[in-house]
């Protein structure tokens, strides 16, 4: 019975460590699709983009107790004085590997916004 237990000991712990990064990586894609929906449903002025890309968004904690922190991203330099123009805006969650320790990319998104 023993050796039983034991050979299925190993299938149990990477069921284990699938139930966790699943749960995260859902976590942080949820996240994402939450920043870039506003950005997404209609055009947006150049300043309300300059001000969404400057804000900074909180960490949060999946139910497993991994912190994930949400970094957005665009154009280094956002001109305002030719619109309409289109601009490429990223969202990034990362957060560590809970298994190696390393930081990981947990989910990515980029979308063009239309500034009119």
């Amino acid at each position: 019975m023993a050796v039983v237990a034991v050979a299925f000991l190993p299938m149990i712990m990477t069921g284990l460590r699938s139930a966790v990064t699943n749960t995260t990586a859902t976590t942080a894609t949820q996240l994402v699709n939450e920043q870039l929906s506003p950005l997404s449903a209609k055009p947006h002025s150049c300043t309300a983009v300059q001000t969404w890309l400057g804000t900074s968004v909180p960490t949060v904690t999946d139910p497993r107790g991994q912190t994930i922190s949400i970094q957005r991203s665009g154009p280094a330099s956002l001109s305002c004085s030719t619109p309409p123009t289109t601009v490429t805006v990223t969202v990034t969650a990362t957060g560590t590997d809970p298994w190696s320790g390393d930081a990981r990319t947990w989910a990515t998104a980029t979308t063009i916004v239309l500034i009119d």
